[in-house]
């Protein structure tokens, strides 16, 4: 049985979890990066390990959407939102809109969260605003939910 998860990026250890499932942020610095998640048993031996490479770009000022996908379609209702910002000037909060409706807004720099919605197209879009609640960024995608 598994003892624990370690997520690896690049040779350095990011973290471990002693679960089977892994639902975490990581803020990684831009290039290439090979990101492992393995799993272990109680006694720390490897069960099986998984790497993917990617490039992350470097942060520019706005809102950027990392989930959903543009054009993505969502099998089930229970969409994941997960987007993030960069200013120059501090950020007091982010909204997450669905088709013209707010579906919450967030402190700080970063959503992660699930929404349950209908099935359809949908356009997503998140903002960040200020301490005076004005919007500083924002973008939009556009997928489906079947």
């Amino acid at each position: 049985s598994v003892g624990q998860v370690q997520v690896w990026d690049n040779g350095t250890k990011l973290g471990w979890f002693g679960s089977t499932a892994v639902d975490q942020i990581y803020n990684l610095g831009p290039g290439t990066h090979a990101t492992t998640v393995v799993d272990l048993d109680s006694s720390y031996r490897v069960l099986h390990g998984s790497t993917v490479t990617y490039t992350v770009q470097a942060l520019t000022d706005g809102v950027q959407i990392v989930a959903p996908v543009a054009e993505e379609t969502v099998s089930g209702s229970t969409v994941h939102v997960v987007a993030q910002a960069s200013e120059s000037v501090p950020v007091s909060q982010m909204q997450v809109w669905d088709n013209g409706v707010k579906l919450g807004w967030y402190g700080g720099t970063s959503v992660n969260t699930y929404f349950s919605l209908e099935p359809g197209v949908h356009r997503v879009t998140v903002m960040d605003l200020d301490g005076q609640w004005q919007i500083l960024h924002e973008s939009s995608v556009t997928y489906s939910v079947e």
